[in-house]
Parts: structure tokens; C-alpha cells; sequence
């Protein structure tokens, strides 16, 4: 490989679960689909960023492959 045929790099970005949930508006519920992030993970992550003051409520009730997440403070 010579030095002209460099490519350049592609940098790779992870989606982040806790900021999406930070960012959600007080009150407004949001659908999530499973293949974005599994309900467990979610679940996992709004308990972690309740010790810093946050509150979700987050319910799969009726729904398939689907959940629903507000945050509520």
C-alpha cells in the first residue's frame, strides 16, 4: 500500500441511551422500539439516572416490540 491510497477514517458513534433519555421534555410521552434499545436496557439506564434526579416512567403495556417512556422529572 503506497502512500497515495490512504483513506480517510470513519469515525463510529454509539447511540447513547441516557443522553436520549436527559433529553426527552418533561411530561411527553415517547415511543421507543425495541430494535433502538431493548426495554431492559432502558429500564436499567432510568434507574441509574434517577440517583441523579431523574424520573421515568416506562410501560410496555399493549404493545408489541414497542414501549413507551415520560419522563416525568
Amino acid at each position: 500500500m503506497g502512500t497515495n491510497a490512504t483513506q480517510k477514517v470513519k469515525i463510529v458513534s454509539k447511540p447513547s441511551l441516557s443522553y436520549t433519555l436527559k433529553s426527552l421534555e418533561i411530561g411527553s410521552p415517547t415511543l421507543f422500539a425495541n430494535r433502538e434499545f431493548k426495554v431492559q436496557v432502558c429500564r436499567v439506564a432510568a434507574s441509574e439516572l434517577k440517583k441523579k434526579g431523574f424520573e421515568y416512567k416506562i410501560t410496555e403495556e399493549g404493545l408489541v416490540d414497542e414501549y413507551i417512556v415520560t419522563r416525568l422529572k
